[in-house]
């Protein structure tokens, strides 16, 4: 049977009923929430954390969020306003957080700026209290939070200057008590899984690959231009590949042997003048006066594709203008065999 495209889970289910008339359009619309909420039986949703690259099959009418870098507490609350209205009308059954979530400044090896106090704890707070939120206002069925360089903070803090600790772990999951996701105060059955890196490094190949057609991670290759970043990791992997950390949106793709092959870079949600970036800013504009920050663009991309078609832009806004307009939404789609 051919692939099917479709915006939403009615939509999907009218386009089943054509091909098979003999099934209920409600029956249909059921065993398609049904797929979503058990993952294919692939067992996608059952883990708190995954080590590498989690394949996750999502059946056509599926709607996905990704929020790229949101660095709490240095985000930005106007925009987090608009992307929380936005799911509570759209409505995603799967969130997908890029990574950077939490900035995890008190750990920083950066100095800080005079007079800003580190506290890890509140940080903890305010991203746990946003997750928690991302949850209750979209109604979504799962979130995929990808482990960030920003993240991955807490296992170098670990590392050096307290390796003492890092040893300790958990009398009942005998997990180290200090691991982020731990520190985050989730627990097995909760709709949330936690994605690191195969060698326990945040940013760094821990990602899903949705449907067997576009891979997402939070990314390490940092290149001068925007949409230039997710090319050059996609060519390494040679698969459509989305990522964030960069803070640029940008979009590329090229005809291969295999196929077509595109690359999404998805902006940022951050407070580019917050005092926790401890970089001088402008009295203008707010912003630092050169250097990366200025290509940096404010977006959040919704609605991928097994086949990853452009389908519509979704945009906040952007430090620079020449970068807005950048962020892709696509739809997921997969053949059904129903």
């Amino acid at each position: 049977m051919k692939t099917l495209r479709s915006s939403s889970v009615d939509d999907a289910a009218r386009k089943i009923a054509k091909v098979r008339p003999n099934l209920d359009l409600e029956s249909i619309k059921q065993a398609i929430l049904n797929a979503m909420r058990i993952g294919n039986l692939d067992g996608s949703y059952k883990f708190l954390t995954f080590a590498g690259i989690l394949p996750v099959k999502l059946p056509d009418g599926t709607k996905i969020i990704v929020l790229p870098d949101i660095h709490v507490p240095a985000h930005n609350k106007k925009l987090l306003w608009a992307v929380l209205e936005f799911l509570k009308d759209y409505q995603p059954h799967i969130v997908i957080l890029i990574g950077d979530v939490a900035d995890v400044f008190a750990l920083s090896r950066w100095p800080a700026p005079p007079r800003v106090v580190k506290d890890m704890q509140k940080e903890l707070d305010i991203t746990r209290r946003l997750v928690d939120k991302i949850i209750e206002v979209s109604g979504c069925i799962h979130v995929f939070y990808i482990m960030g360089n920003h993240e991955d903070r807490v296992n170098r803090y670990l590392t050096d200057p307290a390796a003492g600790l890092s040893k300790i772990v958990d009398f009942n999951t005998r997990e180290p008590i200090l691991s982020f996701h731990a520190l985050m105060g989730y627990k097995p059955g909760d709709p949330v899984t936690f994605i690191y890196d195969l060698q326990e490094k945040g940013g760094y190949g821990g990602g899903i690959y949705v449907n067997g057609d576009l891979l997402f991670h939070h990314g390490y290759i940092v290149r001068p231009n925007p949409g230039a970043s997710p090319r050059a990791d996609a060519d390494n992997t040679g698969k459509s590949t989305g990522h964030g950390h960069t803070h640029r949106a940008g979009f590329s793709a090229r005809e291969t042997t295999s196929g077509v092959i595109r690359a999404f870079e998805l902006g940022h949600l951050v407070a580019s003048n917050t005092p926790t970036w401890g970089t001088p800013t402008s009295s203008t504009t707010g912003i630092p006066p050169s250097g990366p920050v200025l290509s940096w663009a404010a977006k959040f991309t919704s609605r991928f594709s097994r086949s990853s078609r452009l389908l519509r832009t979704a945009s906040l806004g952007s430090s620079s203008p020449s970068a807005r307009g950048c962020t892709h939404s696509l739809t997921v789609n997969r053949e059904h065999g129903m």
